[in-house]
């Protein structure tokens, strides 16, 4: 690098003073020489440049320890060519001392660019050899010396001069230099630079920051080598000696506070001692080992000894290309450099986790990272952070990627290979998400690099390759089970990372390592079992019940199920002789069931007992299929050998097997006969030995011996007495007593009960006398039939005795239980009675009955002794009654209907009483509904009801619950309302009987039905009755469903159950009509019968209100019926009231239901004829009149035929109506002197245009002379005249009926290419002829060649519409009207020569030419608007009527503006919204197609979204609303359009609805577009505001798509909660809330009413108010949107519109609530 050019100390100096003096700094003597304004201008400047200056030095830097790393990266950013020449090392020393503060650096010095550069702002001239700017520029940073120093001195080669500056300062001092000459002479190369400190300055704290100069910052340095901190800040003795002195003197009289002082301590702890610091050189060094990417960093302190420490890093430096541009570097490249901290245990490195700072040269902060990151980062301007930007971005890449250089280093390295993972953060230690994402960078990059080394260490493999060996697939050495799959299939792990010296799972399992799952174990077991040298048979246990919990978990896992069938194919299985086999060669069992051998002899496949010892093995044999061998297999086993080899069973084999059943039998309740299983004897031929020693088989009873009175053994004695030997053998034996030796010595926990219990239960040896028969359990037994039979009084007594066991039976057999209630016992007080219907008599009970009735009729039993009767409760069970309960009553209840015994209502109430005290309420209810048994119910079906006298009609005393009810009319008889006939003996407890335990019910709908039939079938009618009836019914129809609904109408159709009150009849519901007078043959109208009960027939039975449907059905049947012509009529004109659609009148189109007065008949009355007949339909009264008596008419005049329409059209009549039917011919009578020079000039303009159109359509007369159009509309005449003759033709199903007419208003004539067109002389003719007639007729006859059609119906309207529109146009529209239809051109020029056509016009046509002329040059006039410039009142600024071109199109009809871009608008008025339009007026028609009708709504709402646009943000003011003003300003608008040109909205007249859903929207949408638009802006105003169900219409346009319905609920069109009072300020200060508004900020609710027409036409809307002088939450505002398709829309605001009708700014009208604004005609 070349020196810098020499400079003098005189040229220095004059460098030095020329740049003072651009910042305005003179010299003492010109300053008094200075005039004292030119000293203030330069006072002016020199604060705005300081000030500049200071701000931006003291912004930049939060911390005042900057300036000290400023200071560092100038002087690594300088140059040191001359040091390294002289073979120096580039340092900078800082020389600190109480006062000042010198920076010595050996660079190159000082040139003049540095000078100029350091006097200015954010300008450097020093750029780093290799293009990188670290922190920024030098001038600026420079100037944070100023944090610290009030002069800064620099001398530099020939420079010396110095910076002053102090708080309060303009700061012009910073950057203005002042020379300084200094003493002394430093030797070159060296710059120095002394620092006054600030008087202010805390020494301690500067001196702190010295000592946090980070040591790791020579790391990055590239020049410097050494860093130098001499600090000696120790004050001099003389000075402390004064010091001391002066605290002596002042000693007594501060002595508190100096106790105070003493005491006080600083932040820290310390006490403050400013001055203790001893003096110390602190020296930075690094040093680099670049062949190992080492480097160590020293500090140096020099005190009394010198303390030396270090630091060791290992460094990774990668260089980065193609960084994002960035416009705070010129350059795309830089490198970045991670320092990994480390210290040394015996001669390796292992990582030093601790906080790490980035930097950017200098440190930034800490973010997290346990390593260093150094690079070219853009920071903020405070340097305390980096910014978020792509070249930062791109950086963080370029470190992820460094970082992952670094791991693959380090994976050669001995330690580091397995601690490398350690340097990777946990992301809850990262501050930022900037910081995060390279922290997922960092881990995206390491899981696609190979990191890891394998147990075999043969290469490294990727994270995601290997797998950590699961402790449980480990033998007792830490080893794998088994050896790991070769080459690329290998998986496990070096085992040195799961070591407690590295510890590296944890990290590494965050990096998506992962443990290996059974499936990678089974895949290496499986290999090692197909290898020669397994393992399996031939390790020891340990090893086997290690694999044993490995393979136990594919069981587990429902994943692995897959693996399953493959593990039972192995042969892991031992058997009993020492082979090995595999579930699959069939089945395995365990060699015991329950602890209890089985036995060898069965042919059972049993698993070696050893090998089930171990738990583990046990449970994967189990998994693998091996079971216990089921009992019910050895059991079948053991029986099998009794069935078919029962002749070898000896009594002691016979013992042997039934000591094994007896250990494997199913667990069941220690209780005799509770188990639910099959008996062993009954389920098998299982023999036993009876007390004869003879065997016997399952069918023969066998008794255990007893000597009991009730005991089996007497009874079979009687039975042996009673009967022969033969027959007494099947009542049973007693059992061999051999048997009862045999019980096992062991206990096994599952059997439960012993083993003579189990003979009771299992084998079935009984212990009393049998009670079901084995054969049939719902039966009783022989033996006790024997003793029912023959031994009756023994029964109940052996009940009793044996009732422990017998109790048993009862809960298993049911039936059984049935069978003894029902056995008829032989002592009660009435005789002998099922045991079921008798009652114990307890004292209890015979006192309580006695209180009804006497205990002699009541069903006790008796025994005969008295005092035992206790001990019989058990009888219970049996529903032997021994409680005073409802079932106790309902006997009562019994006994008075068989005893005529005078009843008492009280027994109800007595039930109930019991019924409330009764613990199991339910049962009871039950009970009292059923009785005792299902098979014999109580009240329900006993007819225990008594029926009160009240119904003397009746005969019947007692009767059941389902003829009654509780309450209802007490007129009924099919069901007996009980509460009005016990009106005198009701009270609570006598209704909760009735209602609640016997559930009856009030009067319902079936009931009132069945009453309603039942009184339909008397011979008398009490209409007082049905009428009530029904008025139930209405009542009661709210609270039924669906179902029942449909029951009553059902019931009212079929049952015909609707009483005609007039007719004395009924009619079923479909027969009647609700109305008064409607005259429907069949029908029964019962409006006037029932005009109360209109809920329950029309809601409720739906009887019908005369409908579309019904009419339409009515008249169908026009040709069965006897309907006349008046009665068709009537019928049609209430059908067609309902605006009925095409489908709905299907049904009618063949019927003969159209009144038609023929022409033949006279004036006799109309016939009716079907739609295919021959007849008219009068829609042109002219014609209709001209045909009148020769053509047959459908008998509607016009009007009616107008009004009829929508049942007329709905029936195809198109070519039936005379405007189809007639067809119009003319012809010229006389002569005409002259042409209408005027008129075919205007014709002949229009002829290019014309032929455009005949092209666009495809006239077939072009075909061979592509101009034959144009040449003959060229050279057209036309003439006026009144000489014109017409004849009407009407052609209907080939018939023929023409009509003269002497007066027509058009005729054209075509001879020899010569085209004449003779139009009426009357203007009003004229015009309709322009309007209509002329375009129709051109079209039809002249460009399609149709002569022979209808001329006077357009063949093609779209065509007729733009023909007739170029009439109506200027000259300058035309080509613009045709474009904008999308009329295609033509190849040839237009050859009209405008001149020659307009020499010697009349005086009307000049006066007309020369007023448009003006006009057009007017709107024309290039930059200038109509209104602008002129001094123009709104009102001068429109023309009139007459100022406008010929036209019979209304000045307001809609024209779009629509073009490839976006309309233009002229400014509109800044102070509001103008009135008139702010495009260019044009009086252009828009041709839009009746079959494009959305193309022409898009197109309308782009004119709306512009004219919004046009507003520029404007808001409307009040004063823009001067009714009378604008009213008199609008443009004139006809009543009524012509019906045969379509609108883009559609014709109203078809559709009114989708033609006022549109107007609607579109209003709605200019609105909408206003808001959005305003200059002040609505906070949160979106398409969310717009609340309007119609909303979606707009959808149609580009800008609006996906516009979908609004979801909620509509309160205004347009909602606005003004939280933030922004509107309500918009609208105080445009007048429209008075000021108490100021600061408001209630809810809007804004009403859009848009039309086309002018704003003076009326609306329909409800009253709103505001409270005059009171501010309310909720404001209700109208947005009167007008001539909504023209180019005058505009708009007008009324707040508070109930106000301004008090105020007669609106009115309201009694018609709908329809408001018209003042000023209208209507008002």
């Amino acid at each position: 690098m070349s020196l810098p050019p020499v400079i003098s100390p005189a040229e220095a100096q004059e460098i030095v003073e020329n740049i003072a003096k651009e910042y305005g700094w003179i010299s003492r003597t010109a300053r008094e020489q200075s005039h004292q304004d030119a000293l203030d201008a330069i006072e002016r400047l020199q604060i705005g440049l300081g000030a500049a200056a200071r701000t931006l030095a003291q912004n930049l830097y939060r911390s005042k320890a900057r300036f000290l790393f400023e200071l560092i990266q100038n002087a690594e950013d300088n140059n040191y060519s001359r040091a390294k020449a002289l073979g120096a090392e580039p340092y900078i020393k800082f020389t600190i001392r109480p006062d000042t503060i010198s920076i010595d650096c050996n660079e190159d010095g000082f040139t003049r660019e540095n000078v100029e550069a350091i006097c200015r702002i954010g300008e450097s001239t020093k750029i780093r050899a290799d293009a990188q700017y670290y922190i920024g520029e030098k001038g600026i940073g420079f100037k944070s010396v100023f944090m610290v120093a009030s002069k800064v001195h620099i001398q530099s080669g020939p420079f010396s001069f110095f910076f002053e500056h102090e708080s309060g300062n303009n700061g012009m001092g910073m950057i203005t230099p002042i020379w300084e000459p200094s003493d002394v002479t430093l030797a070159e190369p060296l710059t120095r630079i002394t620092l006054t400190l600030l008087d202010s300055l805390d020494l301690t704290d500067l001196l702190s920051q010295f000592d946090d100069l980070p040591q790791t910052l020579l790391l990055f340095m590239k020049k410097l080598g050494r860093i130098i901190i001499d600090e000696d800040v120790q004050e001099d003795e003389d000075e402390q000696e004064d010091g001391d002195e002066q605290e002596d003197g002042d000693e007594q009289d501060d002595e508190d506070e100096q106790e105070d002082e003493d005491e006080q301590e600083d932040e820290d702890g310390q006490e403050t001692e400013p001055n203790t610091r001893e003096k110390s050189i602190t020296t930075y060094s690094c040093k680099f080992d670049q062949n190992i990417g080492r480097a160590e960093v020293t500090v140096s302190v020099d005190l009394a000894d010198e303390v030396v420490t270090s630091d060791e890093y290992r460094i990774t430096r990668k260089n980065l290309f193609r960084l994002p541009a960035d416009g705070q570097r010129d350059y795309n490249t830089t490198e970045v450099i991670l320092a990994f901290p480390v210290f040394d245990i015996y001669g390796h490195d292992w990582p030093y986790i601790g906080p790490q700072e980035v930097y950017a040269f200098l440190p930034i902060r800490d973010f997290g990272y346990p390593f260093i990151i150094h690079s070219d980062f853009i920071t903020q301007a405070s340097r305390e952070d980096i910014m978020e930007i792509a070249r930062n971005k791109a950086i963080l890449e370029g470190v992820a990627e460094a970082f992952v250089d670094a791991v693959l280093q380090f994976c050669q390295h001995p330690v580091l290979q397995y601690q490398w993972m350690k340097y990777i953060p946990e992301d809850a230690k990262i501050s930022s998400p900037f910081w995060s994402e390279l922290l997922t960078r960092i881990k995206r990059s390491i899981k696609t690099t190979p990191v890891l080394w394998a147990r075999s260490r043969s290469r490294l493999r990727l994270i995601s390759q290997l797998k950590i060996v699961p402790s449980d697939f480990k033998d007792n050495c830490g080893e794998p089970l088994v050896p790991d799959l070769p080459e690329e299939e290998e998986m496990y792990l070096d085992r040195m990372y799961g070591t407690k010296k590295h510890d590296a799972l944890p990290k590494l399992k965050t990096l998506g390592l992962c443990v290996m799952s059974i499936q990678d174990c089974i895949k290496r077991i499986r290999r090692d079992g197909m290898s020669s040298t397994s393992k399996m048979k031939s390790a020891d246990d340990d090893w086997h019940e290690r694999i044993s919990r490995i393979l136990l978990v594919v069981f587990k896992k429902p994943h692995l199920k897959t693996e399953i069938p493959y593990l039972k194919s192995l042969p892991l299985i031992p058997l009993g002789d020492q082979q090995w086999t595999s579930i699959t060669d069939g089945a395995v069992f365990f060699p015991e069931t329950d602890d209890m051998p089985i036995p060898w002899d069965l042919g059972l496949r049993l698993i070696e007992p050893k090998a089930i010892r171990n738990v583990t093995r046990k449970a994967l044999f189990t998994k693998l299929g091996v079971v216990d061998a089921d009992k019910d297999l050895v059991r079948k086993l053991i029986l099998e050998k009794h069935r078919r080899r029962w002749g070898e069973i000896t009594p002691k084999s016979s013992v042997n097997h039934l000591r094994y059943l007896y250990w494997t039998r199913p667990q069941q309740p220690v209780s005799l006969l509770s188990s639910p299983s099959p008996r062993l004897r009954k389920s098998s031929p299982f023999y036993l030995f009876n007390d004869f020693n003879v065997s016997v088989d399952g069918d023969h009873d066998l008794y255990f011996e007893t000597d009991e009175e009730y005991g089996a053994k007497a009874f079979l004695r009687l039975v042996r007495e009673e009967n022969p030997p033969k027959d007494s053998h099947s009542f049973g034996s007693c059992i061999n007593q051999e048997y009862l030796k045999s019980v096992p010595s062991q206990t096994n926990g599952a059997v439960s009960i012993s083993f003579e219990d189990w003979l009771a239960l299992d084998v079935q040896v009984l212990q009393c006398p049998q009670l079901a028969d084995p054969k049939d359990s719902s039966q009783l037994s022989k033996l006790f039939l024997f003793i029912i039979e023959k031994h009756p009084e023994k029964m109940l007594g052996t009940l009793k005795a044996h009732w422990r066991i017998y109790k048993i039976f009862m809960e298993l057999y049911p039936r059984l239980k049935q069978k003894i209630s029902d056995v008829m016992v032989p002592s009660t007080n009435i005789g002998k009675r099922e045991l079921r219907r008798t009652f114990l008599p307890l004292r209890e009970l015979e006192a309580r009955c006695s209180e009804f009735l006497e205990p002699q009729i009541f069903p006790f039993l008796t025994f005969d002794d008295a005092s035992s009767v206790e001990e019989w409760k058990f009888l219970k069970i049996f529903d032997v009654g021994v409680e005073n309960n409802p079932e106790f009553c309902l006997e009562i209840l019994r006994r008075f209907k068989e005893s005529q015994t005078t009843f008492s209502y009280k027994i109800y109430e007595e039930i109930q009483r019991k019924i409330w005290v009764s613990t199991d309420k339910n049962a009871d209810i039950k009970r009292v509904q059923y009785g005792k048994l299902d098979t014999l119910d109580a009240i329900y079906k006993e007819n225990l009801i008594h029926v009160p006298t009240w119904y003397e009609w009746t005969p019947l005393r007692w009767t059941w619950t389902t003829r009654c009810i509780w309450d209802g009319p007490n007129y009924m008889r099919e069901k007996y309302p009980l509460l009005p006939a016990l009106s005198d003996v009701n009270n609570a407890t006598l209704t909760a009987f009735f209602v609640d335990t016997l559930q009856m019910k009030n009067v319902s709908y079936k009931d009132l039905t069945d009453e309603l039939a039942s009184i339909k079938k008397r011979s008398t009618t009490n209409i007082e009755n049905i009428h009530d009836i029904y008025a139930h019914l209405q009542i009661m129809a709210s609270a039924l469903s669906a179902a029942e609904l449909d029951i009553v109408r059902t019931s009212f159709e079929k049952g015909a159950l609707v009483y005609d009150t007039i007719r004395k009849t009924w009619a079923p519901t479909s027969s009647c009509l609700w109305s008064k007078d409607a005259q429907i043959p069949g029908r029964v109208t019962i409006l006037s019968q029932y005009g109360d009960l209109k809920d329950f027939f029309v809601g409720t039975l739906k009887v019908k209100i005369p409908d579309l449907g019904m009419l339409v059905d009515e008249l169908s049947r026009v040709a069965s019926s006897k309907l006349t012509v008046d009665d068709v009529k009537s019928l049609i004109w209430q059908i067609n009231s309902f605006s009925p659609s095409h489908k709905a009148l299907e049904k009618l189109k063949t019927l003969p239901i159209f009144p038609v007065k023929a022409a033949s008949r006279g004036l006799d009355p109309a016939v009716l004829r079907v739609r295919n007949e021959k007849f008219s339909i009068i829609d042109r009264q002219p014609w209709a009149d001209a045909f009148q008596g020769r053509i047959d008419f459908l008998d509607f005049n016009l009007e009616e035929v107008r009004k009829l329409q929508p049942f007329l059209s709905s029936f195809d009549f198109e070519d039936c109506y005379l405007s189809r039917a007639v067809a119009e011919t003319s012809s010229f009578q006389g002569e005409v002197r002259e042409q209408s020079r005027r008129r075919t000039r205007q014709l002949r303009s229009r002829a290019y245009a014309m032929a455009r159109c005949a092209t666009h359509f495809s006239s077939p007369r072009i075909r061979d002379d592509r101009m034959f159009i144009y040449h003959l509309l060229l050279q057209a005449d036309v003439y006026e005249t009144d000489n014109v003759v017409r004849n009407l033709v009407h052609t209907q199903n080939v018939e023929t009926v023409t009509v003269e007419v002497h007066k027509s208003k058009l005729h054209i004539s075509e001879d020899s290419g010569i085209l004449k067109i003779y139009v009426p002389k009357d203007r009003k003719d004229q015009e309709l002829c322009f309007l209509q007639l002329l375009p129709t007729k051109l079209f039809n006859e002249v460009m399609m060649g149709e002569k022979t059609s209808n001329s006077t119906m357009a063949s093609d309207s779209e065509a007729v519409r733009i023909i007739a529109a170029l009439f109506m146009s200027s000259d300058e529209v035309v080509c613009d009207l045709l474009d904008d239809a999308g009329i295609i051109p033509v190849s040839y020029p237009d050859e009209f020569d405008i001149e020659a056509s307009e020499q010697a016009p009349s005086s009307t046509e000049a006066a007309i030419q020369h007023e448009n002329h003006s006009r057009v040059n007017r709107e024309t006039e290039p930059g200038v608007s109509p209104r602008e410039d002129r001094g123009q009142s709104p009102e001068e600024g429109v023309s009139s009527p007459e100022s406008r071109p010929l036209s019979p199109t209304p000045p307001s009809s809609y024209r779009t503006n629509y073009r490839a871009a976006t309309p233009t608008y002229r400014q509109p008025s800044i102070s509001s919204f103008s009135s008139h339009p702010s495009t260019p007026r044009s009086n252009e028609f828009a041709p839009f197609s009746a079959n494009s009708g959305q193309a022409e709504y898009r197109r309308l709402l782009s004119n709306v979204i512009a004219a919004a646009k046009s507003k520029r943000g404007g808001f409307l003011t009040r004063g823009a609303f001067n009714l009378d003003r604008l009213l008199n300003a609008l443009p004139i608008k006809s009543d009524a359009e012509p019906t045969s040109y379509d609108s883009p909205f559609g014709v109203r007249s078809e559709n009114q609805l989708a033609h006022d859903m549109k107007v609607g929207a579109a209003g709605e949408l200019y609105v909408f577009e206003i808001l959005s638009r305003l200059e002040t802006h609505l906070p949160g105003f979106d398409r969310r505001n717009w609340q309007s169900t119609i909303r979606q219409r707009v959808a149609v346009h580009e800008d609006y798509y996906g516009m979908d319905a609004w979801k909620g609920a509509e309160t205004a069109d347009i909602t606005y909660d003004d939280t933030k009072g922004e509107f309500t300020k918009l609208l105080v200060e445009n007048e429209y809330l008075d000021d108490i508004w100021i600061g408001a900020k209630p809810k809007y609710y804004l009403e859009v009413k848009a039309t086309t027409k002018e704003c003076s036409t009326q609306f329909f809307m409800e009253r709103m108010k505001l409270t005059k002088g009171e501010v309310s939450p909720e404001v209700y505002i109208i947005l009167r949107v007008f001539n909504l398709d023209k180019d005058t829309i505009d708009m007008r605001l009324y707040v508070d519109p109930k106000g301004m009708e008090d105020e007669s700014d609106l009115v309201f009208t009694p018609v709908s609530y329809s408001v018209l604004p003042t000023g209208s005609a209507s008002t």
